[in-house]
């Protein structure tokens, strides 16, 4: 009897065990009261933040409300997290929490800074993902200055992040359609690339894009990953999609300017039939050579072909034979064209006697008035791009 009660004592207690962690407070990073989020866009945004929390132990929240913010019970999204930041907002404002470790590097100053990369004109998934890139810089910066002061009794080095660790980014083979050499191949070229004109060369394979479209999926990927050289973010970022059997080729800031949306289409349409024959590396190479050679004569010029000097040259010596020729021609004239008769009458053999003016019709033109514009006119966008299916 007693063992069976010790046994039924073990076992209750090992229930205890496995089941506290359930009804613990649960951490949801992307909180979204408000519907505002694609599921995508939710889940590439909480895996976002979790990276975050993993990397620093500190969390960063995003939450969308109904009501009064100030009224929001916050544990329903950071459940038991001590530390954290928390964007929150509803229809009409917008607001920062922060809490925990975060209270001793979050000051007015870094608050006013997160507000200023809030931009309400763009879509909500880019509002967000903007904060959330930010704050992760925040964090990093704050988190490695106390790391480093701790250890500067041993003299340790501080930790340094290669350009090759961060140019691995560049290459997001998630539909495995590269070998390892042929990885490691690409990542090479792109990093060269990118470093060299200081504009971002990305490509990244999915599987599918559950649901959402191409160029919203690239478009969330370019802002999450943070790509994009200076403040105008200047990159270039190519997204095929298996599944859909598409391909989307997004260009920012310098990228936008170097490569316009039907030059985009261009070379689009160069490297679709690899795609097609499965020939993805060849492809990827195309899409590489021809961004490139239109990034470098964007910012050093284009060189002119051949058949294009021929024909300037044709077209300056037309030009100047014309000048000379007709030079020339004038010299044998030894009449000219006159403007009027009067030359040809003799002086004094018309006289008038009676003249009259008669009235026969008139002419009135109309114009209307161009109304006054309600509103000014806006910038254009730095980004653009275009898609295919292959």
């Amino acid at each position: 009897m007693k063992r069976k009660l010790l046994s039924l004592g073990i076992a209750f207690l090992l229930v205890c065990c496995l089941t506290l962690p359930a009804f613990a407070s649960a951490i949801t990073y992307i909180y979204d009261e408000l519907d505002v989020f694609y599921d995508y866009e939710e889940t590439d945004l909480s895996a976002l933040c979790e990276d975050i929390d993993k990397q620093y132990d500190i969390g960063v929240f995003y939450a969308t409300v109904n009501g009064e913010l100030d009224a929001f019970d916050t544990s329903l999204v950071v459940g038991d997290k001590a530390d954290y930041i928390m964007f929150i907002e509803n229809d009409d404002k917008w607001n920062v929490f922060y809490n925990g470790r975060a209270k001793d590097f979050v000051n007015q100053t870094e608050i006013d800074a997160l507000y200023d990369v809030y931009d309400a004109e763009v879509s909500i998934k880019s509002a967000a993902t903007q904060c959330i890139v930010a704050t992760e810089k925040l964090i990093s910066a704050n988190v490695k200055s106390e790391t480093w002061a701790e250890d500067t009794s041993s003299k340790a080095e501080a930790p340094i992040i290669t350009g090759q660790e961060e140019g691995a980014l560049r290459l997001l083979d998630d539909a495995d359609l590269l070998s390892e050499t042929e990885e490691a191949t690409l990542l090479k070229k792109l990093n060269t690339a990118s470093e060299k004109y200081k504009v971002d060369l990305v490509i990244a394979t999915v599987e599918s894009l559950e649901g959402a479209t191409v160029e919203n999926y690239a478009g969330l990927l370019y802002d999450s990953y943070g790509y994009g050289f200076g403040e105008k973010k200047d990159g270039v970022l190519l997204l095929v999609a298996m599944e859909e059997r598409k391909w989307h080729i997004l260009t920012n800031g310098l990228g936008n300017t170097a490569i316009t949306d039907s030059e985009a289409e261009s070379i689009g349409d160069a490297f679709s039939s690899y795609l097609t024959a499965k020939d993805y590396v060849n492809g990827f190479n195309v899409f590489i050579d021809k961004c490139e050679y239109q990034i470098n004569g964007e910012i050093n010029g284009f060189p002119f072909p051949l058949g294009r000097n021929l024909l300037i040259a044709l077209a300056v010596g037309f030009i100047l034979a014309f000048i000379v020729t007709g030079s020339w021609k004038s010299k044998l004239k030894s009449v000219r064209n006159q403007k009027n008769a009067t030359v040809y009458t003799k002086e004094g053999s018309m006289n008038i006697t009676v003249a009259n003016d008669f009235y026969l019709y008139s002419t009135v033109t109309r114009k209307a008035k161009p109304e006054k514009s309600s509103s000014g006119s806006s910038g254009g966008s730095s980004r653009g791009g275009a898609s295919g299916s292959f």
